[in-house]
């Protein structure tokens, strides 16, 4: 039973309901035979329900949830969250409060169960005045951003035979990116190790440096050296294209604005995550490229970028930068088209850089 007017509710616990039962049963008999003893363990067993409910009540007033932490997640995988509890009162000691996390307002029972939620954490004891961190395992989300999660906090002190509860609502700051697609993760490994292999090998110029005599003639500039004395001779110089430079993910935002359905939608978001999954395997840095000069770099940046992307309903607002992003250049070494049916590879010239952030 819950009462939306004062936010609490109660319910037996089953051996509350047995317990109520048994008393109900003694009192039957009481009135039926006049057994003076049978009255004093009515009015004992009675009384037990109204110090139950009274003690619960102090504890259902004296403890909150006050706040959640921030999380990044990838759609349906559990992630750990963080959360400060506090006892409020001066000198009541919480004991055995359950704290439940969920999207939607749970339904109530006569009989106490524990409600269908995303999360639950048992806190055991909370001295007077004191505010304490615990850690709920929360259950895989949908892609999006989540501002806050709903409560429900039950108790069954001091003596099991009753639940009294409450509902809550808790800010938070919760970011769920796409999931990864473990199929397309294996047939992309071997695909990007392949180039990613193929770039380092690959050499660029860069300089040019006085040509020495134990110099062979092969990189000699002669457009430079040609006519000139041996001693002004100059070698051309190269490289590897710098192993720290980033790959460019471009994803022009009006390829995803023409997809027609939600689940191409989503499942290209996946495909973006999947191939940013690869390139971390790799330790190989990357960069988001929206268009619209929407460009982050960082694992955990482009996963929230991710995240905070409209939905498919709302995609005409365009992609959001996380908080707190903070412009930056990345040097850039090659290019990855997502939108094609085919990973689609181009080098990129050895200065391209291109404006990004993290958070």
């Amino acid at each position: 039973m819950y009462y939306p007017k004062v936010n609490r509710g109660i319910s037996f616990t089953k051996p509350g309901m047995y317990s109520f039962c048994l008393i109900l049963l003694i009192g039957l008999i009481a009135v039926s035979s006049g057994i003076n003893a049978l009255y004093v363990f009515l009015s004992s067993g009675l009384g037990g329900f109204i110090v139950s409910g009274l003690l619960s009540e102090l504890a259902m007033k004296s403890c909150t949830i006050e706040t959640a932490s921030a999380a990044l997640a990838d759609a349906h995988t559990a992630f750990e969250l963080s959360f400060t509890i506090k006892n409020h009162s001066s000198w009541f000691s919480v004991f055995q409060m359950q704290n439940f996390f969920m999207h939607d307002t749970p339904r109530f029972s006569l009989i106490a169960r524990p409600p269908e939620s995303l999360g639950q954490a048992r806190v055991i004891s909370i001295a007077p005045k004191v505010s304490q961190q615990s850690k709920v395992t929360i259950q895989g989300l949908p892609r999006g951003e989540y501002g806050s999660l709903k409560t429900v906090q039950i108790t069954t002190f001091p003596f099991g035979i009753l639940a009294k509860f409450k509902l809550g609502m808790v800010s938070s700051s919760i970011l769920v990116a796409p999931s990864v697609d473990e199929s397309l993760l294996s047939k992309l490994h071997g695909v990007l190790k392949q180039r990613l292999l193929q770039s380092a090998n690959e050499l660029d110029f860069y300089s040019h440096r006085p040509f020495a005599g134990s110099d062979g003639r092969r990189h000699i500039d002669w457009k430079k050296s040609a006519n000139k004395p041996t001693s002004q001779w100059v070698i051309r110089q190269f490289r590897s294209p710098n192993t720290n430079s980033a790959v460019r993910l471009d994803i022009p935002w009006s390829y995803l604005r023409e997809l027609g359905t939600e689940q191409e939608y989503e499942d290209f978001l996946v495909r973006i995550r999947t191939t940013m999954q690869v390139l971390d395997d790799h330790q190989k840095s990357y960069l988001l490229d929206f268009g619209r000069n929407i460009e982050v770099t960082g694992s955990d940046s482009c996963r929230a970028t991710l995240a905070l992307i409209p939905t498919f309903a709302e995609r005409d607002r365009g992609p959001r930068l996380p908080y707190g992003y903070k412009p930056k250049k990345v040097p850039t070494n090659m290019t990855l088209h997502l939108n094609e049916s085919e990973i689609n590879w181009q080098k990129a010239p050895a200065s391209s850089n291109f404006s990004a952030g993290s958070i």
